[in-house]
């Protein structure tokens, strides 16, 4: 009987043996990720490089990761979600409005996963032709105003938000062209264009501090910044916003703060990411700001020790990610 005991518990640590070498090798052996982000000269196509960059040195040897120059603030989720790519820089509003099945998703999308969050802020900007007849959003509904109307193409979170941020207002797309104004989907160039020319009144998009398109649109023409106003602000709280505000000074002709709604960039993952991987991940970004920062200064208002929480990542952490979090003692 003893010898059964001994010769049994020794094929157990044999096993155990096998088991854990297994686990090493596999934690060693190269991965290839495809990474995606906005076209390049982007924010998130710099922002993306960034990490790519420092990552490379961190996974296993012969590993790759590719900076694709798409996906965005809507697609990121859904590229991420069926394999087109392993990771992904998107907005924590629209990675709820996935997970959630809301607003851009007429599913849930349940297998997306969180790293980090918050790596910069970005508010819900309106940008406003000075001598149009209005203080704010609310005189555009009131007057009914024939406003020329501009926002990025209609398949992205910054037309999502304008179109959120219309309705909060009681209005929309369609409204704004009941009044007899015009509302087009397009490109910075067509639109710093418009506003140069006198042919733009509104622009509403996801803007940084510094934003080059917005940073052209004040230099070119006389421009103004509306604030959202307290009520229509508690809405898009409703949307996973925060209140938030955008500092005087960081436009031409911004001569006082305005009160935007804030949505912040995050990475994300399918949920079948290995933990190993995403934990590599996780780690190289928290432990890495000063790389960050050199590789793009919008990553100055990254809070490592904040990157896990779900109103800043806007997912469920991904395990491997977790398990970062919690040795640092950031996530009890």
């Amino acid at each position: 009987m003893l010898k059964k005991i001994i010769s049994l518990v020794g094929v157990l640590l044999v096993v155990s043996l096998f088991s854990m070498g297994a686990q090493a090798v596999a934690a060693d052996e190269p991965v290839h990720l495809r990474f995606t982000s906005m076209p390049i000269g982007s924010t998130w196509y710099v922002q993306a490089a960034t990490i790519a960059k420092l990552m490379r040195s961190e996974l296993p040897p012969k590993s790759t990761i590719d900076v694709l120059p798409f996906g965005g603030g809507i697609g990121a989720n859904k590229m991420v979600s069926k394999g087109d790519a392993e990771m992904g820089l998107c907005f924590n509003v629209s990675s709820k409005w996935a997970y959630d099945g809301t607003v851009s998703y007429k599913e849930p999308i349940k297998n997306i996963r969180g790293i980090v969050g918050g790596l910069n802020k970005q508010y819900v900007g309106v940008v406003i032709r000075k001598g149009l007849e209005a203080e704010s959003l609310r005189d555009v509904k009131s007057k009914k105003l024939p406003v020329r109307l501009y926002t990025m193409p209609p398949y992205g979170a910054s037309a999502a938000s304008a179109g959120l941020l219309l309705k909060a207002y009681g209005m929309s797309f369609d409204i704004i062209k009941s009044y007899g104004g015009t509302v087009e989907h397009t490109t910075f160039p067509a639109i710093i264009s418009a506003f140069k020319d006198g042919r733009g009144d509104v622009f509403i998009h996801c803007i940084t501090a510094a934003h080059p398109a917005v940073t052209e649109i004040a230099i070119s023409s006389p421009v103004k910044f509306f604030s959202v106003e307290s009520k229509e602000m508690d809405i898009m709280k409703g949307h996973g916003f925060a209140p938030s505000v955008f500092p005087k000074g960081s436009f031409k002709g911004q001569d006082s703060d305005v009160d935007l709604p804030l949505l912040g960039t995050n990475v994300i993952v399918n949920a079948d990411m290995s933990d190993e991987v995403a934990y590599i991940i996780a780690k190289t970004v928290c432990e890495n700001k000063e790389g960050l920062v050199k590789g793009h200064p919008a990553f100055k208002d990254f809070v490592p020790e904040n990157a896990w929480k779900l109103d800043v990542v806007g997912l469920p952490v991904h395990p491997g990610a977790e398990k970062y979090f919690r040795e640092k003692g950031w996530m009890k």
